[in-house]
């Protein structure tokens, strides 16, 4: 909808890109970093073996001869990234519970129709429970942390999670955004 010649060339022509999307593999190795942080915690440890995952989805899209081009979007700089964000959060986060990692289902929307989901994380915190979702990107900008307050994607899971607990204890939705940039 947004680009009718991306639709024509790719519906109805056919064509499409046999390279791995960046910013679609990078997305999802970081969410596996992630789920390792979260999961064993913000110290070393979780920092390798967030390493580790997401090395392991990356490379298997992209060899080391794409890390330059790739840049800033690459191992070594998630490599810097990692002891950065645990150094970041780890008192912001010695209060918060993961309750779900990578949740998927449906709620209903109206008596007959549903709308299905999946989240990144489930949490508590001492403000309640939130979804703390993971996006990256390489600057940082106003409009950048904006846009999220106008996606379908941030309502959907506020709704999600009114389906899920007490509306009392539903804080709503935060976007863990981490943006990469070379030394």
């Amino acid at each position: 909808m947004a680009c009718p010649r991306l639709y024509f060339y790719e519906y109805v022509l056919g064509w499409r890109n046999e390279l791995p999307s960046l910013h679609l593999e990078f997305g999802t190795a970081w969410h596996l970093a992630m789920e390792q942080m979260l999961t064993h915690g913000l110290n070393a440890e979780a920092c390798l073996a967030a390493y580790e995952a997401f090395e392991g989805h990356y490379r298997q899209h992209f060899d080391m001869t794409w890390d330059e081009g790739n840049a800033p979007k690459n191992p070594a700089n998630v490599l810097r990234a990692l002891p950065q964000y645990c150094a970041h959060y780890k008192e912001e986060d010695k209060d918060m519970e993961v309750l779900h990692i990578e949740v998927a289902g449906s709620v209903p929307i109206d008596a007959d129709k549903h709308i299905y989901f999946k989240t990144d994380t489930i949490c508590r915190g001492p403000e309640g429970i939130f979804s703390l979702e993971h996006k990256t990107g390489s600057r940082f900008s106003n409009t950048w942390a904006n846009q999220w307050r106008q996606k379908m994607q941030v309502g959907v899971y506020t709704h999600v999670l009114y389906s899920m607990y007490d509306e009392r204890d539903v804080f709503g939705v935060k976007i863990n955004g981490a943006f990469f940039s070379n030394p």
